[in-house]
């Protein structure tokens, strides 16, 4: 736990300082904690991959944050295909006041997201161990996945929720959104891009419904 600590502090507390704002220590030890069970569960079951702990924090605990340097998340916030929980936790983590759902079909994984919840304490967090077909009506303010299968996928299940009025959040290479998101959106004129950030060959951008 002391080295996942100081791999946070080192690493994801400067990050989060420069891009998001302050972070606070309690932050700081949720994500420790949370990093401590991915490391557990990884012996257990296949959680993640094989990853160091700055790599984890890199590739994944970064990579799921970028999205806020775009623009806040409206709530409540839909997390499809959450698996280790990725990027809901990290979010939820960071911007505790928002709601979060979490749609998860795999058994295991929605097990280790229901131990995640319990361990760190979150709030206002509902997890659903289903395909996200079979999400029960919720209201969306945003929706976001960081693994649902191919950006023409993710577009076409986002539409629903941004006919609503929710916020479409996608977190993609840069070389799937130039070939096949800004073709997607010329022929989508309805739908604008509100904000975007790139970094390391990443997009990080949100969609809406023109006013």
């Amino acid at each position: 736990m002391q080295e996942i600590l100081r791999g946070v502090n080192k690493i994801l507390r400067p990050w989060c300082e420069e891009n998001l704002g302050a972070i606070e220590q309690r932050q700081v030890e949720l994500f420790a904690a949370y990093l401590t069970l991915l490391k557990q569960y990884k012996q257990k079951v296949n959680i993640i991959g094989s990853r160091d702990v700055e790599r984890i924090l890199r590739d994944l605990v970064i990579d799921s944050l970028q999205i806020l340097r775009a623009a806040e998340l409206a709530s409540p916030l839909v997390d499809v295909g959450s698996g280790a929980g990725f990027p809901g936790v990290p979010i939820k983590i960071m911007r505790p006041e928002l709601a979060l759902y979490m749609v998860e079909p795999n058994v295991k994984r929605y097990a280790f997201l229901r131990v995640v919840e319990r361990t760190l304490g979150l709030q206002t967090l509902a997890i659903h161990n289903c395909p996200v077909e079979e999400l029960p009506s919720i209201r969306v303010g945003s929706a976001i996945s960081k693994a649902f299968r191919t950006l023409p996928e993710w577009l076409k299940l986002g539409k629903n929720w941004i006919d609503q009025g929710a916020q479409l959040a996608c977190l993609f290479s840069k070389n799937d959104w130039d070939t096949l998101g800004i073709e997607w959106l010329a022929q989508n004129p309805q739908y604008a891009l509100k904000a975007c950030v790139e970094n390391e060959g990443r997009v990080y951008l949100i969609i809406e419904k023109n006013a």
